[in-house]
């Protein structure tokens, strides 16, 4: 959930993401059976040997694993004579290679426009940018040195305009190609919320079964009543063109006063626009307290932010968002909040290493918040 969790990277951000960012870390360097051990999938020795040898990098002066992202999707940041790389594998089994070359795809097309993106190593023999062994997929990209987002309104218009360049680019792109994917009207979400208290109850067992149950009841309601909101509005008759997928704080790199780079495009999907305004609002909008305990957390969103996300968005955007999609902002936030959240802390019983109950507190308190304030929102 944006820079309000501890998904966002310190400084010196990772050429791409994770995959489904849910849960993520910042960067760093890890002891190998540490990460064995908290279920995070790490590279073998030969394995190595086989994949650098297959790209031109130079001599590897040294590597650590790179935690971020997803647990089944090891990264490893690479010093080499010749710069500065990271290494990500995935497996086949779990992420179709179809999809990945679709997001590499969009990754080509903007690179071409001059879009800032990290840029993809080809391999030696082929010339491909993707290596396929076994029933992996290997990506090595270019590392991105940059800043984390510092939560001032001037950064979140500058991420707004991004998006917008981003849209603007890939209109033209056929989306019937595109992954089915949304957190709108999700019945994974809607699943999730239904084990969500077994999932905390497992790792925190002291937690009172009744506030849980009661907690994913609320969210159920609201959750239904966003998803009933934006089908009246219309979501369903709109267009849809391809999407990031996962636009918050840790997939931008930022400098010099703006986007370095945009990593991260595991997600992409077709979807209409909106949805991605909406979460792009929210996760440049969400304040975070200063202790490890999210009940001692706001409540609110920061207005300037979501103005100025917004405002920067529209001035680069294809066209202006109608009053309908206007509506649709606040309900569609609800629903990216409750996916965002439910669907890890339903399958870790915690939302990073922060406590699941904790967390889902703080979501419903944020939901609430949204929603007595849409009026606002949609006004913006």
């Amino acid at each position: 959930m944006g820079d309000s969790t501890p998904r966002s990277p310190a400084p010196g951000h990772a050429a791409s993401g994770g995959g489904e960012s849910h849960g993520a870390h910042p960067p760093g360097e890890h002891d190998l059976a540490d990460l064995y051990r908290r279920g995070w999938d790490t590279f073998l020795a030969d394995e190595l040997a086989t994949i650098l040898g297959r790209f031109e990098i130079g001599t590897v002066e040294r590597a650590h694993e790179y935690r971020r992202g997803s647990r089944s999707a090891p990264k490893l940041k690479l010093w080499t004579s010749d710069g500065t790389y990271l290494l990500k594998r995935r497996s086949t089994l779990r992420h179709p290679v179809a999809r990945i070359r679709f997001a590499q795809a969009i990754q080509s097309q903007l690179e071409r426009k001059g879009y800032p993106v990290a840029p993809l190593l080809r391999v030696r023999e082929t010339g491909s940018t993707l290596l396929l062994l076994g029933d992996y997929a290997y990506e090595l990209f270019r590392f991105i040195e940059g800043d984390r987002f510092d939560k001032s309104g001037r950064l979140a218009g500058k991420s707004g305009e991004a998006l917008g360049e981003l849209h603007r680019i890939t209109a033209d792109l056929d989306p019937s190609a595109a992954p089915p994917a949304s957190y709108h009207d999700s019945p994974s979400v809607r699943k999730a919320l239904d084990h969500l208290a077994d999932a905390i109850q497992r790792v925190e067992p002291g937690q009172s079964r009744a506030e849980l149950e009661s907690i994913a009841r609320e969210l159920r309601l609201i959750y239904a009543r966003a998803t009933d909101e934006i089908d009246v509005l219309g979501l369903r008759g709109l267009g849809r063109s391809v999407v990031h997928g996962d636009w918050h704080p840790g997939n931008l790199i930022f400098g010099n006063g703006g986007v370095l780079a945009v990593i991260d495009f595991d997600s992409a999907r077709a979807e209409a626009w909106v949805t991605e305004i909406a979460n792009g609002m929210l996760q440049f909008a969400l304040q975070a307290g200063q202790s490890r305990v999210p009940e001692e957390w706001p409540d609110d969103l920061d207005p300037h932010r979501l103005r100025a996300f917004l405002t920067g968005y529209l001035t680069v955007a294809a066209r202006p968002l109608s009053a309908d999609e206007r509506a649709m902002v606040p309900w569609l936030m609800i629903e990216a909040m409750i996916a965002e959240s439910a669907i890890p802390v339903a399958t870790h019983g915690t939302f990073a290493d922060l406590s699941g109950a904790s967390f889902m507190r703080l979501v419903l308190r944020k939901c609430q918040w949204v929603r007595h304030h849409r009026k606002a929102i949609s006004e913006l």
